[in-house]
């Protein structure tokens, strides 16, 4: 497990070296960012023809899952909670994370969930994870 809360704002070159350093945790990785959780997967096509590969950045497309610890007030456990990009108000609407969408006589539609997510689209949601964690610690 790794954190970003030394580096206070990071920018795309920190978060990269800081992705590069992650070590496998069974299946995926997992990055802690204030009280959000990623848990970052290869994806199948390509973990099946590299299964030992162990730095995240040799990967072009990820899966992730995005998790919140809610507080419960007891230190010891906590409530987590998936956030769907796709949906929820704080990531729906925020485009330096779409990367998968379409222009409809609608306007814009949104369907990046998560998955096969470019690693460079991950590292602009981990900044955006850091500026809403930084948030909500002032609140």
């Amino acid at each position: 497990m790794q954190s970003f809360e030394d580096d206070n704002p990071p920018d795309l070159n920190v978060i990269r070296r800081k992705l590069a350093g992650l070590k496998k945790n069974g299946a995926g990785y997992r990055l802690d960012i204030g009280h959000y959780v990623l848990r970052i997967f290869p994806t199948l096509d390509y973990e099946e023809s590299n299964p030992h590969e162990d730095n995240i950045l040799k990967y072009e497309v990820v899966d992730v899952d995005l998790y919140e610890a809610i507080p419960t007030g007891d230190l010891e456990h906590q409530n987590i909670r998936r956030l769907f990009l796709r949906e929820d108000v704080l990531f729906c609407n925020y485009e330096p994370i779409q990367y998968n969408y379409f222009t409809g006589s609608n306007g814009r539609v949104n369907l990046s969930d998560g998955n096969k997510m470019p690693i460079s689209y991950l590292c602009e949601l981990i900044k955006y994870l850091h500026r809403l964690s930084n948030l909500t610690a002032f609140m």
